[in-house]
């Protein structure tokens, strides 16, 4: 019966329920990765990467006394660290990792 099938283009159950999962993991293993982290490393990715209303890279330099770009440098080297981390913790990081076009 027709009336029974979802409207097209409609989000399936299990999309949605896979996506909440996916969330949950992500932040799991974002929480598990800044357990380690500590002093301009910790700001950056508590006050910049992950906050909803993120400081600018010269706020951040201003509160450790550095340049903007050396925070930026950090920020580079985290984010690579991070995803390194990622990868190793997600099976197929990479297929849900890509950027949209």
């Amino acid at each position: 019966r027709a009336d029974l099938l979802p409207p097209a283009g409609a989000e399936r159950v299990d999309d949605r329920l896979g996506q909440e999962q996916l969330k949950r993991i992500f932040r799991e293993k974002l929480a598990e990765f800044s357990k380690d982290l500590s002093g301009m490393e910790r700001s950056l990715f508590d006050q910049r990467l992950i906050a909803d209303e993120p400081l600018t890279l010269q706020a951040i330099g201003d509160q450790y006394g550095v340049s903007r770009e050396r925070a930026r440098q950090v920020e580079a080297s985290l984010i690579t660290r991070m995803r390194e981390y990622m990868r190793s913790q997600i099976h197929d990081f990479d297929l849900v990792a890509k950027p949209e076009d």
